[in-house]
């Protein structure tokens, strides 16, 4: 008989879907009744199997309030690394949009700088410029460029390669050096002023070149 009510207790915490409440309600009748005509012996197994149907009902409960609680830390737990790789994503596209934005802001400022370069070497071909005057704007001119832009367009831009079409017959030095200049400095701004994707120095800040802002 023992073995029996083990074998129940068993039963009854695999299973853990009989209420306690309703196997008491269902035994507790029979067993006050059958109180009044059982042995000694007989009543203490009987309360010992009583005992086995509620500890199988306590532990049933407390391991599916267990189960429910892992469930639910789980649960909260991938939740957080969700928001927490949100987080970074937007935390990373905000970069990328103030990265954005600082290169454009930068390129408008290059093409103020660029004008700014070309209006003062245009003012200058008017007259009778000397070959110091022209060399001390073509430094200034090749300095932006090459904070801007690096060494290539640097080089592009102090080229003599190439056919040349006179600004004006018969030219002096200084004058053809000018003409040259402002050949390649027009080319350049073109680019810059176009939807053509340049490349951009990391360290070049705009707002040191121009009087623009």
């Amino acid at each position: 008989m023992v073995r029996a009510l083990i074998e129940i207790y068993g039963i009854l915490k695999t299973l853990g879907a009989v209420s306690l409440s309703a196997v008491l309600g269902a035994f507790a009748p029979a067993l006050v009744e059958l109180g009044l005509n059982l042995s000694t012996f007989q009543k203490w197994v009987i309360g010992l199997g009583v005992f086995f149907i509620i500890l199988a009902g306590v532990t049933a409960f407390l391991e599916r309030r267990a189960q429910g609680a892992a469930r639910e830390t789980n649960s909260h737990q991938v939740q957080k690394d969700k928001i927490k790789q949100l987080q970074e994503h937007n935390k990373h596209l905000n970069s990328e949009i103030e990265e954005r934005d600082t290169t454009h802001a930068n390129r408008v400022l290059l093409k103020y700088a660029l004008e700014e370069a070309q209006e003062e070497g245009t003012l200058l071909r008017k007259g009778e410029p000397s070959k110091a005057a022209v060399e001390r704007w073509e430094s200034r001119t090749r300095n932006l460029i090459e904070a801007a832009l690096g060494e290539g367009h640097t080089n592009h831009f102090l080229s003599d390669d190439g056919a040349f079409p006179l600004a004006t017959p018969n030219p002096t030095g200084a004058q053809y050096q000018l003409d040259r200049r402002l050949q390649r400095l027009d080319w350049l701004l073109g680019i810059v002023d176009s939807l053509t994707p340049i490349q951009l120095r990391p360290e070049f800040n705009g707002k040191e070149w121009t009087r623009k802002q």
